[in-house]
């Protein structure tokens, strides 16, 4: 199966840079979208417009402002290949769409979805139809920080901790967002390790606690200087 992109050059301000080349997770998105297709042996192909597709066998069709994780691309393509009609990827209403700012995306919303430019073309003799909307929950987990009465009424911000989510980067505020549920990402795959897995990361960082956990698994390259209040999880750095 191939996976196509269409190639927007957008360029993303105040950066200056465009999308494809915007970093999450110290990783530029066309690297992550590259990667994460090439995971499950989807070949990924950049394209300028549609028109350059002409491939009778099912594929992949999207952005390259479009940021999503491995864990909603392997439900997404599955649950589309029981399908085996021309359907589009959707998260369902909850904290994971509010708190990654959809309203500020190019996607459509309906009363209980929001539908990104990640979409499943089947093979040529079953392109016929509508577009169904393959819904996935992202709302694995809920987190909270305390926050000041004033900005919330019950002084508990819910924030998303999933593995399955995705972000159009269309404003800086969504590259925010996506660098930062990156991170909530890790929370959520730590979660899921087997008890075994969790003893040992709990033993290496001394602690019960899932941010002192994350921040021993960061990857620190040489020459990297940190200052020493900052607080880090789960992250990679190198110098450049």
């Amino acid at each position: 199966m191939k996976a196509y992109i269409r190639q927007s050059r957008k360029v993303i301000d105040p950066f200056d840079n465009f999308v494809c080349d915007c970093l999450i997770g110290n990783k530029t998105l066309a690297t992550l979208q590259r990667e994460t297709f090439l995971m499950l042996g989807i070949e990924p192909l950049f394209i300028a417009t549609d028109q350059q597709v002409s491939d009778s066998s099912d594929y992949i069709l999207t952005d390259d402002n479009v940021c999503f994780t491995k864990e909603l691309l392997v439900e997404f393509l599955a649950r589309s290949l029981q399908q085996k009609k021309n359907a589009i990827c959707a998260l369902k209403q909850g904290i994971t769409t509010r708190r990654t700012m959809s309203c500020i995306q190019n996607v459509s919303s309906a009363e209980d979805f929001v539908k990104y430019n990640l979409r499943y073309v089947p093979e040529k003799k079953s392109r016929s139809g509508d577009c169904v909307p393959i819904v996935v929950d992202p709302d694995q987990f809920c987190g909270y920080i305390p926050v000041p009465e004033h900005i919330c009424d019950n002084e508990k911000y819910l924030i998303p901790i999933t593995e399955k989510f995705v972000i159009q980067i269309e404003h800086w505020a969504n590259l925010w967002v996506a660098n930062i549920v990156t991170v909530l990402a890790e929370v959520a795959r730590l979660r899921k390790n087997s008890k075994v897995k969790l003893f040992l990361a709990a033993l290496k960082a001394r602690s019960l606690n899932k941010w002192n956990v994350l921040s021993k698994a960061n990857k620190i390259g040489r020459n990297c200087d940190i200052h020493p209040t900052a607080y880090i999880e789960a992250v990679l750095l190198v110098q450049r």
